[in-house]
């Protein structure tokens, strides 16, 4: 994998965990109106895992790259292959259940008034 490969990975964990921390930050105001809840729960404890597995294979393609443990490159380049592939796993089934939130549960999205008067302009 080439450095923009790494920057890219690097990116992507850094956007995980800001996605966790506004994440959470929204938590309040959405469990409120959900029928079900614990589909919030899976998929906030999703996010952070897959911000973990992500985090974990940065590390270890940091390990990599500065060379460290330079015998065990082989199994270290398996790690990090396995790694991506579980958080990408993860990362598929969180969206999964963001969507489930957002399309049976209405989660987040504005609902208007039956009869739509916050529309009609005076």
């Amino acid at each position: 994998m080439r450095v923009n490969g790494y920057l890219l990975i690097g990116l992507g964990t850094v956007g995980a965990w800001i996605a966790v921390f506004t994440g959470n930050l929204a938590d309040g105001a959405v469990s409120r109106e959900l029928c079900d809840p614990t589909v919030l729960e899976r998929h906030e404890r999703g996010g952070t895992v897959v911000a973990l597995v992500f985090s974990a294979a940065l590390l270890v393609i940091g390990m990599m790259y500065l060379k460290v443990l330079t015998r065990f490159r082989k199994l270290l380049f398996s790690v990090v292959v396995a790694l991506l592939l579980l958080g990408s796993g993860y990362l598929v089934y969180t969206g999964h259940l963001g969507a489930k939130l957002v399309y049976q549960q209405a989660a987040g999205v504005y609902t208007p008034s039956e009869d739509c008067n916050e529309f009609v302009e005076e």
